[in-house]
């Protein structure tokens, strides 16, 4: 009898991001990179949508195979450090993945 186990991964990745425009009330935080934008009412909240602005971004490209060629096409490296640029903040993106392994169990 064929069973199937599933498990979870997080991974994380990092991206550079800059606040764009401040107005009263609104702040909007850009990824230009992958030219993702979002807003909040203050920095954190900006920050905090546009990191969920990435995850759906980065989560709908792999869904439909192209995130290897997006990451390409804005210059996506394997880094261990933080950008250099002073006015850059970095937002980390969380990203699950599921992997599903079929495993074969004998039942006596």
């Amino acid at each position: 009898m064929l069973k199937q186990h599933e498990a979870s991964l997080v991974f994380t990745i990092r991206f550079p991001a800059s606040f764009v425009e401040e107005e009263v009330g609104q702040v909007v935080a850009l990824c230009a990179p992958l030219d993702v934008m979002s807003q909040g009412a203050t920095r954190q909240e900006a920050k905090r949508h546009l990191v969920e602005a990435v995850e759906l971004f980065v989560a709908s490209c792999f869904d439909r195979g192209t995130l290897d060629r997006v990451l390409k096409k804005c210059g996506g490296k394997v880094r261990r450090e933080a950008p250099t640029k002073p006015h850059w903040l970095v937002i980390d993106v969380p990203l699950p993945l599921v992997a599903q392994q079929h495993v074969e169990s004998r039942t006596n």
